[in-house]
């Protein structure tokens, strides 16, 4: 009938019109038009249309979504109506709702659900297809034992889209592989990935990828010490995600400036923030955050109180997204100022197999060098050399990757623990660290050092 063809004409454009929304960053209007098209799409009985709907609602989904009933609502009921044999619009749907779940439904869940995706996918003569599932696949799956398959991932959805012409996917490509490639200590190769991205983003012009660009920037700022380069860009992206509606315009904020603050002195001025951002996520990360921020402020109550809270345990059950792993750091963290055997032993016993990387908070936030907080751990443990090893190795790999403020940081652990050790030319290495930190303590306005070692007093 004549209405029927109006109304599918209607649900079409408002597809149209939310896609165009997503790409000028208008996020809360897009979702409008997405939801007024899902409901066209439900009394037309186009299960098609619906599909485009359900799958498009959220835009370009950050990683570690918040939960979202509404789209996981529309997720479900898509996958009702579309046919159950194998098709493009089924495994797109499935790959987005692997994604979508990524705070609600534990990993195995996550995979079974982006595997049985990514088959249906492999299984049709689509490669566009198979590139935009892998990529959910890639925010889906997000641990840090997922990031060799980031890479393998992040190559072939490169190679798809330099293959069909399409740009878009081969930055989704690129933004599978920069992170993990920084992760395993690659990091020319991370760097020269990220200039690619941040030259074909400028070109594209997407609003998510300009994101990424950003918070790369921001993040390799406060790295390597220019705090308020960093400080002024952070504030900058919060202001420009806030007017477009992204849901993480605040936290994405507040993570950027952590170690920053974190490191001079001044974490308590974000203490509201990490509160709300437990209250609103409950997890492992964020109550070590706020045990890092009663440490860090003195409050040495609080601090005990926030980590009776829990049990060791809590750590080895805990979903191992990446959030896990800074997670572990943040606890690691604050444990240098709180310290608690049986908790450095906990957080000391999981780490290992991650020795010789970088702990990154996706795009956001560097948390140093994995072997950094072995070695604190195992200072707070009394294993010397353990402690000594793992530290040196975290003061060459933050001095490779110009990260000064980790340099100060590394290196006067490394010096208390060179000191406390006392071998052959232990004395002398030490009080060479020790003013080595402490003169980069003075030229960045550092606070968070560990008390001297007696013996360097």
């Amino acid at each position: 009938t004549a209405d029927r063809a109006v109304r599918e004409i209607a649900c079409e454009l408002r597809l149209d019109l939310a896609d165009a929304h997503d790409r000028a960053g208008e996020f809360l209007a897009r979702d409008r038009r997405y939801a007024e098209a899902a409901e066209l799409a439900r009394s037309l009985d186009r299960a098609d249309l619906f599909s485009r709907a359900a799958q498009g609602y959220g835009g370009r989904l950050p990683a570690a979504p918040p939960s979202n009933p509404a789209a996981r609502r529309l997720l479900d009921e898509s996958l009702a109506r579309l046919p159950t044999v194998d098709g493009r619009a089924r495994a797109l749907t499935l790959a987005r709702l692997a994604h979508v779940v990524h705070g609600d439904l534990p990993h195995d869940e996550r995979r079974a659900l982006a595997d049985e995706a990514e088959a249906m996918a492999r299984s049709l003569d689509a490669p566009v297809v198979v590139a935009s599932v892998l990529a959910s696949r890639v925010l889906a799956l997000d641990g840090p034992d997922d990031v060799d398959d980031h890479l393998e991932i992040g190559a072939e959805i490169i190679r798809i889209g330099e293959q069909i012409g399409d740009p878009d996917l081969v930055l989704q490509g690129a933004r599978a592989r920069i992170h993990p490639l920084f992760v395993v200590a690659a990091h020319e190769a991370a760097h020269d990935l990220a200039n690619r991205f941040t030259e074909l983003a400028e070109s594209v012009r997407h609003p998510d990828h300009l994101r990424i660009a950003a918070m790369w920037e921001i993040m390799w700022a406060a790295l390597e010490g220019r705090f308020d380069a960093a400080t002024t860009g952070a504030g900058v992206l919060r202001g420009r995600l806030a007017a477009a509606g992204h849901p993480h315009a605040n936290l994405i904020h507040l993570m950027a400036t952590m170690t920053i603050r974190w490191m001079r002195g001044d974490l308590a001025g974000a203490r509201p923030g990490f509160e709300a951002l437990e209250a609103h996520t409950p997890s492992v990360s964020t109550w070590a955050m706020r045990a890092l921020v009663a440490g860090s402020t003195g409050d040495e109550v609080a601090a005990r109180a926030t980590f009776a809270e829990r049990t060791t345990h809590d750590l080895v059950t805990a979903d191992r997204a990446y959030q896990w792993q800074v997670g572990l750091a943040t606890t690691a963290l604050a444990l240098e100022r709180s310290p608690d055997p049986d908790w450095a032993l906990a957080v000391y016993d999981l780490l290992p197999p991650y020795s010789g990387r970088n702990t990154v908070a996706g795009y956001v936030t560097y948390l140093g060098a994995v072997d950094h907080h072995l070695g604190t751990l195992a200072a707070t443990l009394g294993r010397y050399d353990d402690a000594a090893s793992h530290l040196e190795a975290a003061c060459e790999r933050h001095r490779v990757i110009g990260a000064c403020p980790w340099v100060a940081m590394t290196g006067a652990w490394l010096a208390n623990v060179l000191a406390a050790r006392d071998g052959k030319g232990d004395a002398d290495r030490a009080a060479v660290l020790w003013a080595e930190a402490d003169a980069l303590a003075s030229r960045l306005g550092l606070r968070s050092l560990p008390v001297p070692h007696p013996k360097l007093g």
